[in-house]
């Protein structure tokens, strides 16, 4: 959910869009540009200090469904 995005879906049709991509998204809401901070900050933080090899999706369920 950035400025970049209504600017590709348009402003004149953007409501009507994002409402569409949403309903796409199975936890009905746009990623915002805090949801990839907080992920890579796990990333880069002691909490992830024994992952490896793992990849993590952040897309609000997109690639489960």
């Amino acid at each position: 959910e950035t400025p970049l995005l209504i600017r590709f879906v348009g402003e004149s049709q953007s409501q009507r869009k994002l409402r569409e991509v949403t309903r796409e998204i199975p936890l009905r809401r746009l990623g915002k540009p805090t949801d990839i901070a907080y992920a890579t900050l796990y990333l880069a933080s002691e909490e992830s200090s024994f992952v490896t090899g793992s990849v993590l999706v952040v897309d609000g369920g997109a690639t489960a469904q």
